[in-house]
């Protein structure tokens, strides 16, 4: 499974989280991660702002590329949604942080 992340990330005012794009074999997979998943994968206090989500994000974005990626291995590519699109919401239960091969 050949998968490749793209950037920027974009915050989404309306769910509280940030998306970004990944392919999965080619095909188009939008990523979400909400701000208390970010909270949980990154660590610290859940981002309260755009300005704090981007920059919780983009200062551990390799440890969410890990567990995207680890949900994808396991799940597969996730089914078309009513917009479309194939979106992967990234839910950490606990702090579980799949570690760097």
């Amino acid at each position: 499974m050949n998968i490749e992340f793209f950037y920027p990330p974009r915050y989404l005012f309306e769910k509280g989280s940030i998306q970004f794009d990944a392919t999965v074999d080619g095909e188009l997979i939008t990523c979400v991660v909400s701000n208390e998943d970010l909270q949980r994968i990154v660590g610290g206090s859940a981002p309260d702002s755009e300005e704090a989500a981007l920059k919780a994000f983009n200062g551990d974005r390799e440890a969410i590329e890990r567990v995207a990626r680890s949900l994808l291995q396991s799940q597969g590519a996730p089914a078309v949604n009513e917009s479309g699109q194939r979106e992967l919401v990234i839910t950490t239960p606990g702090t579980d942080v799949p570690s760097v091969d």
